[in-house]
């Protein structure tokens, strides 16, 4: 090929690219990238949206509270209030019993049986619903001045009262067993017989007046099982035990077997 072809084959290939190409490039690129005002703009319009939604978000708790403010108020207006009334309540309970103990010690002090009767009585006519406690020391009082019909009578009632706990009933059963001369044998066992489960208060109490009675009927074998529980429970009292000890020695009870168990 002749070397004037050559050349016009390159200024040809020369004049077919686009004119001032490279510098168009990078003129290009460059205005795109250095025009001002492009990139603060994008940072500026995400200020300002989150100023409107703080400020939607301000009206909105203003208007809530301008709405609603005045109920929360007195709610917790209300909530101090019971608070306060609450323990006010509580506090007044507290001085009225303690009030009632200390008017029932005074009156339990009292020596001579008719004035302490007599101070008793007056507890019980100031109570709208008299404790059993109170119930219980009255009974009692009456039977010490002499009273035994009407402490009796008192002793069943509050013996059958189920809404009084049940170590206020097994203690009126116990002083009504004393007293009541009238109970027969059969009802007496029958009464302690519902003393004597696991979780009774008086449970070993109960177990030594089973005793008693059913000694007295010649029945020692049952006399004898009764006292041995009483001597093998770790929870009798020494008075309690002493007192079994001397009854299982008078029934016949094994000692040794007693002393010595296998």
């Amino acid at each position: 090929m002749p070397a004037h072809q050559t050349v016009a084959y390159g200024q040809q290939s020369s004049a077919n690219s686009p004119p001032f190409g490279p510098w168009l490039s990078r003129t290009r690129r460059s205005s795109f990238a250095a025009k001002p005002g492009w990139g603060c703009g994008v940072s500026q319009s995400d200020s300002f949206v989150e100023e409107v939604t703080e400020e939607l978000r301000r009206d909105r708790l203003f208007a809530f509270f301008r709405r609603w403010g005045p109920y929360v108020i007195a709610v917790l207006v209300l909530i101090v209030a019971f608070s306060a009334w609450n323990e006010y309540r509580k506090a007044r309970a507290l001085a009225e019993r303690e009030a009632r103990g200390d008017a029932l010690r005074a009156a339990l002090a009292i020596e001579d049986p008719a004035a302490r009767l007599s101070a008793l009585d007056k507890l019980v006519a100031a109570e709208d619903s008299p404790s059993a406690v109170l119930r219980l020391a009255r009974a009692v009082g009456m039977a010490a001045a002499g009273d035994t019909d009407g402490a009796v009578a008192a002793l069943k009632a509050l013996a059958g009262d189920d809404a009084v706990d049940v170590v206020y009933r097994d203690a009126a059963k116990l002083r009504l067993l004393a007293l009541d001369a009238a109970m027969s044998a059969k009802d007496r066992i029958a009464m302690l017989d519902g003393m004597i489960g696991p979780d009774a208060p008086y449970r070993l109490l109960a177990l030594e007046a089973r005793a008693v009675i059913v000694l007295g009927q010649g029945e020692k074998d049952k006399a004898i099982a009764d006292l041995r529980t009483i001597l093998t429970d770790p929870a009798a009292a020494p008075s309690l035990q002493a007192r079994a000890f001397e009854l299982f020695r008078a029934a016949g009870g094994d000692l040794a077997a007693l002393l010595n168990p296998e």
